[in-house]
């Protein structure tokens, strides 16, 4: 090839044949081949030798060197020293192809930093480990801990250890079959073992698949029902039960148990979440999804999408549990009459409004005579309007410890306030407190305003007397 014409050089079936017969043609092909990850690629699987002759640029390229090692182990033995000698490199490496584990030198694994966490990559690497690190019990747990794996690649006495087989179990279920036979047929070592890993259950002796372990491992790991003993999986009480502590188990049930309406309503009823995993025929069923909804508000964001749109369905569902508002559909919360009807009981749906609403002068008004407790959700810009703050204080007297303080500083502002509504006296300031009209004003519309007036007022017997006969109501408040 290195005597070929120009054209030849860029012929990538000839230069393919090349590489395959003599690797260091490929510093002979055309220069923008050179560079072509995927031609590259494509000449080391012809030939891997053929790595030390690409260029530069892709031979210290991390990424690339990686994707031509997860193919082609025997690429390692051309990869440039740097990245032989750097351990998180090598990790990377090892873990796309566990074939790279033979290639890597004995040194590197009596690192016991090292060897752990070729071990979390590849269970494998246990075995590389020097003797001394396989016979040390603390190391091995730690490697069970990382990969249950390590487990199959080491000593028999270590599979007879309780905690190091739970370590292990945890991570890869199936080493329950080969701990140690005193330890499989312990009923409290496989609790503890599918209480940390259901899907160990499947490799549990076929008698305590049984018991109460079975409920266990389905309330760790719903698929472990797979592996309950026949004679429970078709059990309407235990599968309830285990649906009522991991809803997911309801995929996993008989279907004629997913297809019964009876069981499937009992099921939410113990368990909202379990609708999650219900047919899509029981999301328009109304009294079993509000049954769910009853237990989990949650629930709602799994409803028909026509149901959760619908507007009468949504307000009966909160009205059994307020914890549905969050999964409400979100057109509802752009509807201003359903929203009204909701702030009747559940103050805390103003938050969830469309912001256009919650900028509408009128809507927020007649939120706030539906709902005195939603003053914090209003909008800053309409505390600033002196007409909506004098119907607000006339909706709720303590609208106006929320006004800006350029009217509560404003004595008529104030005037006009506790006018409407003698309650608003109490959230004035102290020198609004202290004046004798806007005291009057307030009493006359509310007696106890009296209670709320400044020391020197309530102690002004011509000022009492005064409040007095505006409303008789304020002598209970005198001094």
């Amino acid at each position: 090839l290195r005597f070929a014409d120009e054209p030849f050089r860029y012929d990538r079936e000839l230069a393919l044949a090349a590489v395959r017969n003599d690797a260091s043609a490929l510093r002979h092909i055309g220069e923008a081949m050179r560079d072509d990850r995927e031609f590259v690629l494509q000449a080391l699987h012809a030939n891997s030798s053929a790595l030390p002759f690409a260029s530069e640029e892709l031979r210290m390229d991390r990424a690339f060197v990686l994707r031509a090692l997860q193919k082609h182990v025997a690429i390692f033995h051309y990869v440039d020293r740097a990245f032989r000698d750097d351990l998180e490199f090598l990790l990377a490496a090892l873990a796309q192809n566990a074939e790279l584990l033979s290639c890597l030198p004995g040194r590197l694994f009596a690192d016991r930093e090292f060897a752990l966490k070729a071990i979390q990559v590849n269970g494998a690497a246990f075995a590389r480990a020097p003797p001394e690190l396989r016979a040390d019990r603390p190391f091995v747990l730690a490697a069970a801990q990382r990969n249950g794996a390590a487990l199959q690649h080491a000593a028999s006495e270590w599979r007879r250890d309780g905690e190091i087989v739970l370590a292990a179990v945890s991570t890869k279920p199936d080493i329950l079959r080969i701990a140690g036979e005193r330890l499989r047929q312990d009923r409290d070592f496989v609790l503890a073992a599918v209480q940390r890993n259901g899907a160990a259950l499947g490799y549990a002796p076929e008698k305590l698949r049984a018991t109460e372990l079975a409920l266990a491992a389905v309330v760790q790991n719903a698929a472990a029902f797979a592996s309950v003993a026949a004679v429970l999986q078709g059990e309407y009480e235990f599968a309830l039960s285990a649906v009522q502590k991991n809803s997911e188990v309801l995929c996993y049930v008989p279907e004629a148990l997913q297809q019964d309406r009876t069981f499937v309503l009992k099921a939410v009823e113990r368990n909202g979440d379990a609708l999650r995993f219900a047919q899509e025929m029981f999301l328009y069923d109304r009294e079993l999804v509000l049954a769910a909804v009853q237990h989990d508000g949650t629930a709602l964001r799994y409803v028909g999408e026509v149901m959760r749109r619908d507007r009468d369905f949504v307000l009966a569902a909160l009205r059994v549990n307020g914890g549905a508002l969050p999964y409400v559909a979100e057109e509802l919360w752009e509807d201003r009459d359903f929203l009204l009807k909701i702030l009747k009981s559940h103050r805390a749906a103003l938050q969830y409004a469309s912001r256009d609403l919650r900028q509408d002068r009128e809507f927020m008004l007649a939120a706030l005579r539906t709902s005195g407790d939603i003053l914090t959700a209003v909008p800053e810009e309409l505390w600033r309007d002196r007409a909506f703050v004098l119907q607000a204080v006339e909706a709720n007297g303590d609208a106006l410890k929320h006004v800006p303080e350029e009217l509560r500083d404003d004595r008529s502002f104030v005037l006009d306030a506790v006018q409407r509504n003698g309650q608003a006296f109490r959230c004035a300031t102290a020198a609004m407190r202290g004046d004798p009209e806007i005291a009057l004003a307030a009493v006359l519309k509310n007696g106890e305003a009296l209670h709320h007036a400044s020391e020197a007022l309530r102690h002004d017997r011509e000022f009492v007397l005064a409040a007095v006969r505006a409303n008789g109501a304020a002598l209970a408040y005198a001094a």
